[in-house]
C-alpha cells in the first residue's frame, strides 16, 4: 500500500514544481531601470487577472513614500495575461536613497 502512495505523491511534487518554475520571472522583485528622463524607477511584471499583483510589488518597493505609474501594458483580454507595470517611487523605496 505504500508503494501506491508515493507515486501519486511524487506526481503531485513534480506538477507543483514545473507550475512553480513556469511562472518564475513573474513572481520576482521589480527590476531598477533608469527611465526616459533619467530618474530610477521600477519594472514590475505579473501574470495575473488584473493589476493587484504589480500594484503589491510597486506597494512592497516604495512602501510609505507611495508610487507613480509610469506606463502599464497588457494584452486586452480578461484572462490571466502578462502585465508589466512601470512605476517610481514617491521617496526612499525600501529605505534606500534615491538616486
Amino acid at each position: 500500500m505504500a508503494s501506491s502512495i508515493k507515486l501519486p505523491m511524487v506526481t503531485l511534487m513534480a506538477t507543483v514544481f514545473i507550475a512553480a518554475c513556469s511562472s518564475l520571472p513573474f513572481n520576482t522583485r521589480p527590476t531598477e531601470i533608469f527611465y526616459k528622463d533619467g530618474k530610477v524607477a521600477y519594472v514590475a511584471s505579473c501574470k495575473a487577472t488584473n493589476w493587484g499583483p504589480c500594484l503589491e510589488k510597486a506597494g512592497m518597493i516604495c512602501r510609505n513614500a507611495g508610487y507613480t505609474i509610469l506606463e502599464k501594458s497588457s494584452p486586452m483580454t480578461y484572462v490571466e495575461s502578462e502585465k508589466e507595470l512601470v512605476f517610481a517611487c514617491n521617496g526612499k523605496p525600501d529605505g534606500i536613497e534615491n538616486k
